[in-house]
């Protein structure tokens, strides 16, 4: 047995040898040339491929933003509408209805997020009754100038200064609306009230966000405050939920100073790009595709709240002003990297466009563009440098 075992082992390490002395004589030749797979690398850089880039200005909507923003900044201005959930327990309801409740105070209470400006800045805004009904989930700009002629102006329905802190911001808002929003739940077929309109003064120098109806800790959501008396009887503090919140930010478009792909949230601002791939060829398997943008940290723009990721998603109609998204193959991630860019895997659109879908480019756009108004700003196509271009680089699998 000992005798048998050393000749196998020998034969063995023989075999492997001669394998390793010259592995194409022996295996290559047993594979048939259709099976053989090659490995190879596409990168925009060095290989100079074409790309495009642009940006362009779209809408977002922000009634399910986790941030309300109001104030100004860089010529941008965003208002705000809120609308309170009011219900009365009955041991108030009862007193109300036979005019013996007193309202002797109410404030509103928003919970500070985010901040963007200049921190010692001016903030203040004023608060207008709406008179009309109004969608948040919907709401968008244009929805806004229509609403406005239905919006009091002229009534400032503060009725002091806002008391803020880190933790709070507490406003007090005349007692006679809240009155008036008491009626309408005391009404027999319960009519809602259309809510206020928020708008920063013409002295504010900077941008906040607060906490918003979709935020997972009901607690910090925005609430109204109501101190209530029946004379002799009692005196309670009832508070209410906010129940419909939304922001729309209105001003002037960036300017590109040269060859930059401009994102930007609030008024949102998104990119396009397209690399040119054919000549990857056709039914290929796109191991990975990384794509890597750069970005001029001195023109671009943070809060407190950091933009740390982007969304990319397939373009299916480029031939419109705002492009068509092909929502059917999902969206792709570039994460900020702490070397200074973001960087993320986009194989699936190229595997897409090698087995036949038309390639018609990239959206570009920040995820957090509908609470934040970052900008940032993407060294573009066309940038002088090189090395400052958007890069792809592909690694793709392909028969011989």
């Amino acid at each position: 047995m000992r005798i048998f075992f050393v000749i196998l082992t020998i034969t063995g390490l023989i075999f492997i040898q001669s394998c390793q002395d010259d592995p194409s004589s022996i295996g290559s030749g047993l594979i048939p040339d259709d099976d053989k797979i090659s490995i190879d690398t596409l990168n925009s850089y060095e290989d100079q491929i074409f790309q495009n880039s642009s940006f362009y200005r779209d809408t977002v909507l922000t009634g399910t933003s986790k941030f309300i923003l109001i104030g100004k900044h860089s010529g941008l201005e965003s208002t705000a509408l809120l609308r309170f959930l009011i219900t009365l327990p009955d041991s108030v309801l009862e007193p109300f209805e036979l005019d013996s409740l007193n309202i002797l105070e109410s404030w509103i209470e928003m919970v500070p997020v985010y901040t963007l400006g200049d921190s010692n800045s001016v903030f203040d805004y004023t608060f207008h009754k709406v008179n009309a009904e109004w969608d948040a989930v919907s709401f968008n700009r244009e929805q806004l100038e229509e609403l406005k002629a239905d919006i009091d102006f002229g009534t400032d329905l503060k009725t002091g200064s806002v008391s803020e802190s880190d933790t709070i911001f507490r406003t007090p808002i005349s007692p006679e609306i809240v009155r008036e929003w008491f009626i309408l739940y005391a009404e027999e077929n319960y009519t809602e009230n259309y809510g206020i309109y928020v708008k920063p003064t013409e002295s504010t120098g900077k941008l906040m966000g607060f906490q918003a109806l979709t935020a997972y800790n009901t607690e910090t959501i925005e609430r109204l405050y109501a101190v209530v008396e029946k004379p002799g009887e009692f005196i309670d503090t009832l508070d209410f939920q906010i129940g419909f919140d939304v922001h729309i930010v209105e001003g002037d478009e960036p300017v590109a100073s040269g060859t930059e792909m401009i994102l930007q949230g609030g008024l949102p601002m998104r990119g396009k790009l397209l690399f040119d791939v054919s000549d990857i060829p056709e039914y290929s398997v796109i191991n990975s595709a990384t794509l890597t943008l750069k970005f001029d940290s001195l023109s671009s723009v943070y809060g407190t709240s950091y933009s740390d990721s982007i969304q990319v998603s397939l373009i299916s109609d480029s031939t419109s002003a705002i492009p068509e998204i092909d929502s059917d193959y999902g969206s792709s991630y570039l994460f900020y990297n702490e070397d200074g860019y973001y960087q993320g895997d986009i194989s699936i659109f190229i595997q897409r466009w090698n087995t036949g879908v038309e390639n018609q480019g990239t959206r570009i756009r920040l995820t957090d563009e509908e609470r934040i108004l970052s900008t940032v700003v993407i060294y573009g196509s066309d940038d002088p440098d090189p090395a400052k271009r958007p890069e792809l680089e592909i690694k793709y699998s392909t028969q011989k």
